[in-house]
């Protein structure tokens, strides 16, 4: 299966204030390509607290491509592909947001959440953050890097496919009962899915 990793980084606290997307393409668990894209944000105001995460400023992107036409390259590389990301609801905000700041219709789209999927399948996490993720498998990971998030996130979906989905991320999911969610025109679906138990500690 085909399978596009994403993550936005945002200028602000704004969930439409996109500064850039990293792009993962994987061909089952084999990353095949990745990048990264820098936005002009619609305003161009960058918060102190999200520079010190990211590290990108307004300087960087005074002269990228506004969100309408990286949404155009962003869809060309999904074609019909299964989306993922870690957190997707923040990711589908930034999409979603930003088209309607731009009164553009949503990208049709099925997607999956990795964070999601990781709570179901490793209960034994208290926390199932990107970095904690990659920390258990022992990739390679420079956090807050759309790049890197995206790429990140393909493997760590990987890993689930491994575990729990005799290789397929999207089988895992629906042994763990996640519901994949969807965008297309002005309409969202969430991905949901049944929160894991922890263990209680004593």
């Amino acid at each position: 299966m085909r399978m596009v990793a994403i993550d936005f980084e945002t200028a602000n606290e704004q969930r439409g204030s996109p500064c850039s997307v990293g792009i993962a393409v994987f061909e089952g668990r084999d990353l095949v390509n990745s990048q990264e894209f820098l936005i002009r944000p619609p305003e161009m105001r960058f918060s102190s607290f999200n520079i010190g995460i990211h590290g990108i400023r307004p300087s960087d992107v005074e002269d990228a491509p506004d969100f309408r036409e990286i949404l155009d390259q962003l869809t060309a590389i999904i074609g019909g592909s299964l989306v993922v990301a870690h957190n997707a609801s923040f990711d589908m905000s930034v999409i979603r947001h930003t088209c309607e700041h731009y009164g553009l219709q949503y990208p049709q789209l099925e997607y999956l959440c990795t964070m999601n999927a990781a709570k179901a399948a490793f209960p034994d996490m208290d926390r199932v953050k990107l970095n904690l993720l990659a920390a258990r498998f022992q990739f390679e990971f420079n956090h807050h890097r759309a790049e890197d998030d995206a790429r990140v996130c393909g493997l760590v979906a990987g890993e689930i496919g491994k575990s729990h989905g005799d290789g397929c991320f999207y089988e895992a999911c629906q042994r763990l009962r996640i519901v994949p969610g969807r965008l297309a025109g002005r309409g969202y679906q969430a991905c949901t899915g049944p929160t894991a138990r922890r263990p209680r500690r004593v």
